[in-house]
């Protein structure tokens, strides 16, 4: 985690920006009855969004750390609400709900955690990870 944090930090963030734009929320199921809820980039997002991955991503196997493919995971997306139980909340109603009231995702939406805080000691929000 902490050789990762280094080349998060060396890496030239200011000259690769990503503008975020989100289609809509899904249903996500994580594991057996249980579900969170997503806003999940658009086409263009996860196109920018997976060019700045593979920068990225190509650094940190230099460094000797294998990575999971990106195809395997989840497109790119932000969790607003995470662990609910699908069999005793219905999550399609919140998803149907969230859609028709958000018509267009426009202001940034907040990481409540970030790991390196845990795992590295402290992070400046001024210069990220």
């Amino acid at each position: 985690m902490c050789k990762i944090r280094s080349i998060l930090q060396q890496f030239d963030w200011k000259n690769n920006p990503v503008t975020i734009s989100y289609k809509n929320a899904l249903a996500m199921v994580d594991k057996p009855s249980s579900s969170s809820i997503d806003v999940i980039a658009d086409s263009n997002s996860q196109t920018e969004l997976m060019a700045l991955w593979n920068k990225v991503d190509a650094l940190v196997k230099a460094a000797g750390i294998s990575t999971l493919s990106r195809t395997k995971q989840y497109p790119f997306h932000n969790t607003i609400a995470g662990m609910i139980s699908y069999q005793s909340f219905p999550v399609d109603t919140a998803i149907a709900a969230v859609n028709a009231i958000i018509k267009q995702w426009t202001n940034p939406i907040g990481v409540a955690e970030q790991p390196q805080i845990r795992f590295c000691g402290t992070w400046d929000p001024n210069t990220g990870p």
